[in-house]
């Protein structure tokens, strides 16, 4: 990724492999290349495993040197996508709790009106107003 050329071009799988696993050999690092990604490359090239940077410290590594990582970016995309989805969730169970309760005091409200209170009674008990036929017969 530094040179733009394929370490071990051209090599077996087998050679390749004990390259790196038998005689510890790493591909080139170029000289242009700065101080904290050296160091990076160099610690996950570690021998011993067990010494070698967890993915989490190489990602808080490459983003401290304000390398921008495409999984740093879809890590971040994922967790604003999460974080509008809960949201989203959020405010639907909202609205559908306060649909219930709605719902609720209508039934409660209802059901403590006398009858006679009700808006059906109501125009029942009104008094019709004359039409002009009916004026007009007087």
């Amino acid at each position: 990724m530094l040179t733009g050329v394929l370490p071990w071009d051209g090599s077996n799988f087998q050679d390749v492999r004990h390259a790196v696993a038998t005689a510890g050999e790493r591909p080139p690092i170029p000289a242009h290349t700065p101080q904290g990604i050296r160091e990076l490359l160099q610690d996950c090239w570690h021998p011993q495993p067990e010494h070698r940077p967890a993915a989490a410290d190489v990602l808080s590594r490459i983003a401290a040197l304000g390398v921008r990582s495409k999984f740093l970016e879809m890590r971040e995309r994922r967790h604003r996508a999460e974080k509008e989805r809960r949201a989203a969730q959020a405010e639907q169970k909202q609205m559908g709790l306060k649909r219930e309760l709605s719902r609720e005091l209508s039934r409660d409200f209802s059901r403590e009106l006398p009858p006679e209170a009700s808006p059906v009674a109501a125009r029942k008990s009104e008094p019709s107003t004359p039409t002009k036929t009916q004026t007009a017969n007087c």
